[in-house]
């Protein structure tokens, strides 16, 4: 296992989060921190004050030039022109069975401009896909990025404080003799799913938790002082909180609550695509269990007399909540918000209930 670990790759960050003392796991390829602490302290420090995440295992495409907007538009079955330069948005790669190859956070610099972040687990996927599929000019710049998530209720304060010196590219904006200490601090007026530039950084504040977040797109031998310095106030944060955390928030992960299988209007995402409304044959939903099991994916949910209704694609006890949750498929007929259902755990029916997503939400987004 050591030297399986030895070969994975590394992010920029990885001797920040040895020093620090984090437990490292693969995942996508990576060497990754799963936790710093424990993962109860982690998630409360996002939903109570502020978490800093490594998230620059994720991909990043641009797709650029004059034909741009109309083939992305295409590739992303929605209609691209309707955002202006600042803006960020989600979206769905979808197949030709209209199953889901990926969700994914686009950001538009222009019509001419766009770079699209995929998740980590299918960047090489994604990248193959949207080359082949994308009538203009692209390109994998996921090795040219890291990238550092800054979530919870006092992000915008820490981002706003920031001071970059003036060699971090300051000189290349359309404003040069505009100092880089102001410029950070205009960051707290960004608007959710808005991001701006500050010379070789992209700050962007959309998120994955259900807080108010910021994610900083940087140049990878930058990124270290970077963490080093949001470190010192925001409490560093591995995949475990991550994962719970976006769970409360009711937020899909791919290769769990959608995939190639599944299609948007089954997940609850067909706001996301502009084509024509499908009626599923089965949902998404939540689910809340009354005991103190854990639904873990893939167990059946149920009806009383045993009759299975569905299954499960992520589910935890989650620390805010301090209650089980689940998200699962559940025939259309039968998915009834405040239904009573069982999941099948270890061969007990224990029971739970239907409802709607999110588990969480927070009042300061």
């Amino acid at each position: 296992y050591a030297i399986f670990l030895a070969i994975m790759r590394k992010t920029p960050l990885y001797d920040g989060h040895v020093k620090l003392g984090a437990q490292m796991t693969e995942f996508a390829g990576y060497s990754m921190p799963v936790r710093y602490t424990s993962d109860r302290a982690e998630h409360m420090a996002v939903r109570e004050k502020v978490g800093l995440f490594d998230v620059s295992h994720m991909g990043e495409v641009w797709v650029t030039g004059p034909n741009s907007e109309r083939a992305l538009s295409e590739l992303l079955n929605q209609d691209t022109s309707k955002y202006k330069a600042g803006r960020a948005f989600y979206a769905l790669l979808l197949n030709e069975k209209m199953g889901i190859v990926d969700d994914l956070v686009g950001y538009k610099f222009s019509a001419e401009k766009f770079l699209l972040c995929v998740n980590a687990a299918n960047r090489d996927k994604d990248f193959a896909w949207i080359k082949k599929h994308c009538k203009a000019d692209v390109h994998d710049a996921s090795d040219e990025w890291a990238q550092i998530a800054i979530q919870g209720p006092m992000a915008r304060e820490m981002v706003a404080s920031l001071v970059i010196p003036a060699e971090a590219g300051i000189q290349n904006m359309s404003e040069p003799t505009l100092d880089a200490s102001l410029r950070w601090h205009d960051t707290e007026n960004i608007k959710r799913f808005r991001f701006t530039q500050i010379g070789d950084y992209i700050v962007a504040r959309t998120g994955y938790t259900g807080e108010d977040g910021f994610e900083i797109f940087c140049p990878p031998e930058k990124a270290p002082a970077l963490w080093d310095t949001l470190a010192k106030e925001a409490t560093p944060c591995g995949l475990a909180a991550r994962d719970t955390l976006r769970l409360e928030a009711g937020m899909p992960l791919h290769g769990n609550d959608i995939s190639e299988e599944t299609t948007p209007w089954e997940a609850g995402l067909g706001k996301f695509v502009g084509l024509a409304s499908q009626e599923p044959k089965r949902k998404l939903v939540g689910l809340k269990l009354e005991g103190r099991g854990i639904a873990r994916p893939g167990y059946e949910v149920c009806m009383q007399d045993g009759q299975t209704i569905g299954k499960v694609t992520s589910g935890t006890r989650t620390p805010f909540l301090n209650q089980a949750i689940a998200m699962a498929y559940i025939n259309k007929p039968t998915c009834d918000e405040e239904k009573p259902v069982y999941v099948k755990i270890r061969n007990n029916l224990e029971p739970a209930s239907i409802c709607a997503l999110p588990f969480y939400r927070s009042h300061k987004r």
